[in-house]
């Protein structure tokens, strides 16, 4: 492929993606974990084992925009494993279902925990307004 090509596809590449994309400090796993976590409902935390996990499926649970996480606890015999799949923003710590459609997660727990992490980030409430998006089902 000869420069010019090279050189047009990056800069049509650069302009597909969001300004702020690559600038904007990001969560890392770890926080989105916690932040799964914190959307659960105290039942589901106190489930055995509960934890989140990266969803590494990427063509099912992963998205130009949010980290896809599955919650999960022990179980019982021969039966789901499964709490719930969750898409995180990573550059704002939003927690949204991954199967139902604009659901957004809200709870006291995770609002401390989100703000803590927009003050690790530097986002002011400015900025976050700006950079606020609606879950990945909401198309």
């Amino acid at each position: 492929m000869n420069r010019k090509v090279l050189a047009l596809f990056s800069f049509v590449f650069l302009l597909a993606q969001p300004a702020w994309a690559d600038e904007r400090p990001r969560i890392t796993l770890q926080e989105a974990k916690q932040l799964v976590m914190a959307a659960l409902t105290p039942a589901q935390r106190r489930l055995p084992s509960a934890q989140a996990e990266f969803s590494a499926s990427k063509e099912v649970f992963q998205s130009e925009r949010f980290v896809g996480l599955t919650a999960i606890w022990s179980g019982e015999k021969n039966g789901s494993v499964v709490i719930g799949v969750y898409d995180v923003d990573p550059y704002t710590g939003d927690v949204f279902s991954a199967t139902a459609e604009c659901l957004e997660y809200k709870n006291q727990r995770l609002s401390h925990l989100q703000k803590r992490i927009h003050t690790r980030l530097g986002l002011t409430s400015d900025e976050y307004k700006k950079i606020k998006t609606k879950g990945n089902m909401c198309g």
